[in-house]
């Protein structure tokens, strides 16, 4: 099993009095083909529900290509093989969101 573990800042109007950075932590449990365990601040950060995420793959919630142009299926693989290569990577991955105007944007992950 893959852990993959964001770090999302807390912006809401509501949480504007407390000092300092604070953050969600999101995570998500896969074996890369589909998704375990997943948490609700990682879904939330989708756009998603936990129940809605759950069994499906995280090509599912990216568009076919990333940011530089590889496919989302090939730096994919490439996660696997650092992976599975005993390495722990942060990775920038492009998500897609049903909540997002525009459609993308980018999200940072420590993958390990």
């Amino acid at each position: 099993m893959i852990i993959v573990i964001c770090r999302i800042p807390i912006t809401s109007r509501k949480t504007d009095w407390i000092k300092g950075p604070y953050y969600f932590d999101a995570i998500l449990i896969t074996d890369m083909k589909s998704i375990s365990e997943v948490n609700p601040a990682f879904a939330g950060a989708l756009g998603y529900l936990t129940e809605e995420m759950k069994g499906r793959s995280i090509l599912d919630f990216a568009p076919k290509f990333q940011e530089d142009g590889i496919l989302s299926s090939d730096r994919r693989d490439e996660v696997l093989k650092e992976i599975y290569g005993g390495r722990r990577i942060n990775v920038l991955w492009k998500r897609a969101s049903p909540v997002m105007r525009m459609g993308y944007s980018l999200m940072s992950m420590q993958v390990m």
